[in-house]
């Protein structure tokens, strides 16, 4: 079960599955968890610097109930701890991997730092879970440490002879797992390179990480990871999302070179908070897969938010391998203002792959969403990633009336819905 974050049944019209139903008025509203996760900065003010971010993505119970019951996979054990999450009120998770810099001439894979935050509806399910769940995956023996202060409400500390479950490679993981009312969390330290993280490291990260934790919880966070609409994705496609910049902090990923990273902060301009979310989706009206795309740029107001949109088309349009470019029209029924294009990118320069890519980009308020499909060789439908987008601005906006109202959410964090389902209009 995948937490999410709002209702856009939109989607569900287009992919034809059916809507989440049901409320639990007990349940409290999604958190902002993305926005808790610790950064490079955080990493480098304890020494574990030159790391970038190497993913992040909603977690489900089952991702943490298959911890638990490692290695023995899916089956009666695994479905019996995800149905004890369930009922302890297991809400929503998120995590984050935090990995050297890639470097082809590197030797050994340098070091990685994990982070995970969960939350469940009330501090007796979160201990019940934080009890239920381990905080490492068992690959080498694991060995109690004491800690050198206390953290959270309730915290453990171990050491792991480590190794790769595929590859067989030794690392050495020190990881600190605490509890804070009714969200659990864990911060675990991975060396290849031979030395031994440290006790005192990995307790001044959960620290930073707790204090984050209080802070999102107390303001909300910037908001975006709960504002930004998902879709069904295909089989066995994953769903990487996390904050490229959070309170004005650009986070650069593991595998960009200083130079693509400093191109794509640049796009970013006036904005504070960036959240930036990728899958892949099915597609009925061609044999090649869909790539989805949203990202949300929240800027300090309206004004710097609109100025942004206008000027997208000279961004676009920027780009070396871009072959053909066109804004399609202007919109004036999605959010407060919106436009179409269409990007055209032939990367190799030799007009074999070529990539197409139907776009809107729709402002609601002080945030602006940029929704793309993008396919190799077949265009995507237009009138499809324009519905899309109305889905994406009418959740901009209802996850802002819901949380100012305080209304209910169902059990596996989304809130209700009093909208009836339509019919599809657009086919994919």
């Amino acid at each position: 079960m995948t937490p999410r974050s709002c209702l856009v049944l939109l989607v569900v019209w287009l992919l034809g599955s059916a809507a989440p139903t049901g409320a639990h008025a007990a349940a409290p509203a999604p958190l902002d968890l993305a926005a808790m996760t610790l950064t490079p900065a955080d990493l480098a003010a304890v020494g574990w610097d030159r790391l970038g971010l190497a993913s992040g993505q909603t977690l489900s119970a089952t991702d943490l109930a298959d911890r638990a019951v490692w290695p023995a996979g899916a089956g009666e054990e695994q479905d019996a701890v995800y149905d004890t999450l369930l009922k302890a009120g297991w809400q929503q998770a998120y995590g984050a991997s935090f990995a050297t810099f890639w470097d082809p001439n590197r030797v050994d894979p340098g070091r990685q730092v994990d982070v995970e935050v969960v939350a469940y509806t009330d501090a007796a399910g979160a201990a019940q879970g934080f009890a239920l769940v381990p905080d490492v995956f068992a690959t080498g023996s694991i060995t109690a440490v004491t800690g050198a202060r206390p953290i959270g409400d309730e915290a453990r500390l171990v050491r792991v002879a480590a190794r790769d479950p595929q590859a067989g490679t030794p690392s050495q993981e020190l990881v600190l797992g605490f509890r804070h009312g009714r969200l659990t969390a864990r911060v675990l330290l991975r060396d290849w390179t031979g030395a031994e993280p440290t006790v005192a490291t990995v307790e001044a990260l959960a620290t930073r990480l707790l204090t984050r934790i209080k802070q999102v919880v107390q303001t909300g966070g910037p908001g975006l990871s709960i504002q930004a609409l998902r879709v069904s994705q295909r089989e066995n496609a994953t769903l990487a999302e996390s904050y490229v910049r959070l309170d004005g902090e650009d986070i650069r990923s593991a595998y960009q070179s200083s130079v693509e990273f400093a191109a794509e902060v640049a796009s970013y301009e006036a904005a504070t908070d960036v959240y930036s979310s990728r899958t892949e989706m099915a597609a009925n009206d061609s044999s090649y897969p869909l790539d989805f795309s949203t990202d949300l740029y929240l800027f300090p107001n309206t004004d710097q938010a609109s100025a942004w949109l206008r000027e997208a088309p000279t961004r676009l349009d920027q780009g070396v391998d871009v072959t053909a470019f066109a804004i399609e029209e202007e919109i004036v029924e999605i959010g407060d203002e919106a436009i179409a294009m269409t990007l055209v990118r032939d990367p190799d320069h030799d007009g074999i792959e070529v990539m197409n890519t139907a776009g809107v980009l729709v402002r609601s308020g002080a945030v602006v969403a940029d929704i793309r499909l993008i396919r190799l060789y077949d265009p995507p439908s237009l009138s499809a990633v324009m519905e899309l987008a109305a889905g994406q601005a009418a959740c901009l906006a209802t996850v802002v009336s819901r949380q100012a109202l305080n209304m209910p959410v169902s059990p596996n964090g989304t809130q209700v819905s009093e909208v009836e389902e339509s019919p599809a209009s657009a086919q994919m």
